[in-house]
């Protein structure tokens, strides 16, 4: 699988024209569990749910390599 970096803007961000939407459907108790995390932690929403895809996207992909 190849990764590839993209540029990112001075804060580090990535520029609007490269970023993709994705939207998602949750249950409203998952919603809650969600905003309740990111008000704790000070985060976004966005922030906490793209930090778990990325953890779920882990334990997959090495259950794969297995």
């Amino acid at each position: 699988m190849n990764q590839t970096e993209l540029q990112a803007t001075q804060s580090g961000q990535l520029a609007k024209s490269k970023r993709i939407i994705t939207s998602i459907r949750m249950t409203v108790k998952d919603h809650a569990e969600l905003k309740e995390i990111a008000e704790l932690e000070q985060r976004s929403m966005s922030f906490v749910t793209l930090r778990r895809y990325l953890k779920g996207r882990d334990v997959e992909l090495a259950e794969q390599n297995q």
